[in-house]
């Protein structure tokens, strides 16, 4: 008997994975995993974090790591990287010969020193606008907005970024009992500008214990890129192949001289460090900006206030409401001496499925929101985010002095940009000439 049950075994096994592979459909431009050998090969995956725990035995989706291992014919390595060492390590391996058969994991500031580099492969020299245009909404928009000469370099379709997308968190609480507008009110009226946010943060900064300290504030300290984002201003821009220097444009001196109003002329800003949420929990500041996941996951979930989310309001320059990121969750790249992309690219969207991970996001959102009406708005930015985050900061690493220099009133905004307008140009062309 012994003797008919190994065929009998391998015979089941391969009608197993044969269904795995038969039931699983692939987007647009990926080929099935009938299709790609990688002939044994090891494919080695680099990152912060090991990402293989969904596919272990207490995961989400058990055994399919095995599954891709016997239809890919492939085995994984991996790497633990930290995140200041994304760049030297990737380099390292590239330069020795040893990338071939890597997926770089990193975020968005190790990306782009890659891209400047001349280290990474753009992901549609090997997949069509159709794959992009057919992927869940978040890693889509991300695929979208970080680019570079219009080739685009994040594929991986287990990305989400609206965890990291700051808006606003209002104390519906302090709002009534301060006789203040409701916010959700003026952004469906799109009515939510700057000027009203000035209005609300001015009225409810006040002594409210009468020992002539201010004890309630309208808002806290702020992180700079977003409100420029919010008046479509940018940090640079890219135009015709080349990234400038943007932030002596209109839009974004005008966004700064708004926030010396804030800080310096109307003292509305509550300073402190990075206080996770706490500030706004205790009940004493109107209004916040603060990336989403801070809600559930910081002092927020414990907060005895009812409160709401909003997006930043709506500069004098923008025509619409924007959700700026800290840091953009970009996944994995493709070395640029990259074997058999197409295979990896196969290999990827094979474990983390677009479906799934559709489903696990709006999850997510859900997690996310306050209310319902917030819940639509975070559902809408995930949809149509436009690319609020700055991809190129990290060469501008030191434009933070001249920008205190204009919120503490030394300076214009015109002045202090247009003084390190040449530096930050430097900069930027020293990496992309």
């Amino acid at each position: 008997m012994k003797r008919y049950l190994l065929p009998l075994m391998l015979l089941i096994s391969l009608l197993v994975f044969s269904t795995v592979a038969g039931a699983y459909e692939p987007l647009p431009g990926v080929p099935h995993p009938d299709e790609v050998d990688f002939g044994g090969e090891t494919v080695t995956v680099t990152g912060m974090d090991y990402p293989f725990e969904d596919f272990e035995e207490d995961g989400d989706y058990p055994g399919r790591l095995e599954q891709a291992k016997e239809l890919f014919n492939v085995e994984f390595d991996f790497i633990e990287i930290e995140y200041g060492e994304m760049v030297d390590l990737h380099m390292a391996r590239l330069m020795a010969g040893d990338s071939e058969y890597d997926l770089w994991g990193m975020g968005s500031d190790a990306m782009v020193q890659l891209i400047a580099e001349g280290a990474l492969a753009a992901a549609d020299w090997y997949l069509p606008d159709e794959y992009f245009a057919a992927l869940p909404d978040q890693p889509r928009q991300i695929s979208y907005h970080t680019t570079f000469q219009d080739e685009i370099y994040s594929w991986e379709p287990d990305r989400q970024f609206i965890g990291n997308a700051r808006m606003i968190f209002w104390n519906k609480d302090l709002f009534e009992r301060e006789g203040l507008p409701d916010l959700y009110e003026l952004y469906e009226n799109d009515q939510w500008t700057f000027e009203k946010f000035t209005e609300i943060a001015v009225e409810a900064t006040r002594d409210t214990s009468g020992d002539d300290e201010i004890d309630q504030w309208g808002t806290s300290t702020p992180w700079i890129p977003e409100w420029i984002y919010a008046n479509d201003g940018r940090l640079t821009r890219e135009e015709e192949g080349e990234v400038k220097f943007a932030l002596t444009e209109e839009q974004s001196l005008e966004a700064l001289e708004y926030l010396h109003v804030w800080d310096t002329v109307e003292e509305v800003i509550r300073e402190h460090g990075w206080d996770m949420g706490d500030l706004f929990a205790e009940g004493n500041v109107a209004m916040v900006p603060h990336e989403l996941w801070k809600g559930p996951w910081g002092a927020m979930a414990d907060m005895e206030d009812e409160f709401g989310i909003v997006p930043l309001p709506r500069g004098p320059h923008a025509d619409g409401y924007v959700a700026p990121l800290i840091d953009c969750p970009v996944g994995y790249g493709l070395p640029l001496n990259s074997a058999n992309p197409e295979g990896k690219i196969a290999l990827i969207n094979f474990l983390w499925r677009p479906e799934e991970v559709a489903e696990e996001q709006e999850q997510f959102i859900q997690d996310l929101a306050a209310d319902r009406t917030s819940h639509e708005i975070i559902t809408k930015k995930a949809a149509e985010w436009s690319g609020e985050f700055a991809f190129y900061e990290t060469f501008l690493d030191n434009y933070y002095d001249a920008v205190f220099q204009v919120l503490g009133g030394e300076e214009s905004a015109a002045v202090a940009m247009n003084a390190i307008e040449s530096e930050m140009q430097s900069r930027l062309d020293e990496h992309f000439e």
